[in-house]
Parts: C-alpha cells; structure tokens; sequence
C-alpha cells in the first residue's frame, strides 16, 4: 500500500507539471488558404488547341476547378459515322472540331512552392467531315467522349501561379494533351480565434 500510494502521488504530479507546461504554449497558427485563378491553353498533336480558366484554393490539401474549349460551338450534329474517313462519302474537305473539357480534382501542397494535382471530369472531342449534301460525318477513330482525368504540378511564386497537367480522355491513352496555365494567386486571412468568455 505503501508503494502504491508513493505511485500516485507522482503520477499527480507528473499531469500536474505537463498541465502548467501546456498552458504557457501558444498553439501555432494555421497555414493562411491560398487561393488562384489561371488563364489554360491546351494543345494535343491530334492537333487540337483549346482555352480556358482554372481555380481553386488549398491550405495543405486543396481542391480546383476547370473549364476549357475550343471556342467551336457551331458543329452541326452528325447524320452518320465514319470510321476513320474512308467510307464511300464525298467529302468537301471541310473539317470541324469540337472540344470540352470540364474538371474538378484535389491538390497537395508537396513544400512551400509546388503542389501535387489530380482530378477528373467529362471531356469530348469530336471531328467531322463535310459532304457535298452538307451533311457532317463524324470521323470515329478521332473522336472521343467520356471520362477525362489529368495529373500535373502547380507552382506559386508570390502573386503568379503556374500550372502543368497532362489530361486524356479515357484510359487508352489514345486522345491526350498538355495544359499549361498562369495566373494570379492571393492569400486569405485565418478568421480571428474566438476568445473564451469567463463567466
């Protein structure tokens, strides 16, 4: 018994210490949300070209969004399918493209500059071939729909972001492309801690 009470007191003792220690410590404060907003250009050897915008905002894990296009809303709807532009059409040699790409994904933010990016989206890219009777003939093997995910890294370096990602459409590998972005970031204040209020 004699033992056991000699345990407990020092065992009251030891919280006693770690409970005044802990309460001279501050804790740190939270890394301020850094948020961004980027121009894209994005280009595939297919060839296709497209603009568009990204942002999003990240303390050490964060999330972005996308949107780009090739500016070509005007392609007609398709009267037939081709397989890959030798079927028994006569074509005019009028050839028109669509794309659209929409994304969204999470980021990690590897050290003070770079962070990591993945995500995934709906992203289509269609090609078509004009007739003598206008009609417009969807050229299969170059035309893609479905999921569309990419990978890439962000850079920001005081007020500019920087952004490299490589996207595809599916998982063959067949259509894909290389973003790049810049743009301007900003960091938002941590809201002021709530003071405790003794009653």
């Amino acid at each position: 018994m004699k033992h056991l009470g000699l345990f407990i007191a020092m065992l009251a003792m030891s919280f006693s210490v770690l409970s005044q220690s802990n309460s001279g410590k501050s804790l740190a404060p939270k890394p301020a949300r850094e948020g961004f907003v980027m121009l894209n250009g994005a280009y595939s050897i297919a060839p296709q070209f497209s603009v568009g915008f990204t942002a999003g905002m990240q303390r050490t894990w964060g999330w972005w969004v996308s949107v780009a296009t090739d500016l070509n809303s005007g392609l007609p709807a398709f009267t037939h399918t081709d397989v890959d532009g030798t079927a028994n059409y006569y074509y005019t040699g009028t050839k028109k493209t669509s794309r659209l790409s929409l994304q969204a994904g999470g980021m990690y933010k590897i050290n003070r500059l770079f962070s990591a990016k993945l995500g995934a989206g709906y992203g289509y890219r269609k090609v078509g071939y004009k007739t003598m009777g206008n009609d417009f003939v969807k050229i299969a093997n170059q035309s893609f729909q479905g999921l569309e995910y990419s990978v890439g890294v962000h850079l920001a370096m005081h007020e500019t972001s920087f952004s490299l990602d490589l996207s595809t459409i599916g998982f063959s590998f067949r259509y894909a492309e290389v973003k790049l972005g810049v743009g301007y970031s900003f960091k938002l204040k941590n809201p002021k801690p709530r003071k405790n209020i003794k009653l």
